[in-house]
């Protein structure tokens, strides 16, 4: 009896390496399908990530060597181009972006959650209409946050040289 239960041991250990062998095989085939997916992927991601790219690349020379033509390779003002932001008051101006930006954030939420509230409780005509403007991105609430709350008018309301911290 133990020499059945060893062979059906070692079938059932067969059976699994087929099993795995099969499995590894087919992972390993990339269809043409595939592969044009994946090379859209790293193109489009390229093509994302280059401006970032080309904004580090750019702080690292002068001003007037900026427009000379694509720059790839870093130049050697880096260290020059720091000092010289870190004169004018860049973390003020970097304070006043935060507000902004997490102003707009703020607000643009509560108007999306009261909206997304209205939808799931009340029906009323065009409620379709409206919910397809919504789920769009292009909705009211988007509108009228970045009409009211923009950078144009932050701008106007801290002043020239922005909020003071004091």
């Amino acid at each position: 009896m133990g020499r059945t239960i060893q062979e059906t041991m070692e079938q059932e250990k067969t059976r699994l390496e087929r099993i795995r062998r099969t499995r590894n095989k087919r992972q390993r085939r990339i269809t043409l399908k595939q592969a044009l997916v994946m090379l859209a992927v790293v193109v489009i991601s390229v093509f994302a990530l280059l401006p970032f790219y080309q904004m580090i690349i750019m702080g690292t020379y002068y001003t007037d060597q900026l427009y000379t033509g694509v720059k790839l390779l870093p130049g050697h003002y880096l260290m020059h181009n720091l000092r010289n932001i870190l004169k004018h008051d860049f973390f003020l101006f970097y304070a006043n972006s935060l507000i902004v930006a997490i102003s707009n954030t703020v607000i643009g939420v509560a108007i999306s959650t009261l909206a997304g509230y209205g939808f799931a409780k009340y029906h009323f005509k065009g409620e379709k209409v409206s919910r397809v403007e919504s789920e769009r991105g292009s909705g009211l609430a988007e509108i009228y946050g970045s009409a009211t709350f923009g950078n144009h008018n932050w701008g106007l309301l801290c002043g020239k040289k922005g909020i003071r911290w004091q």
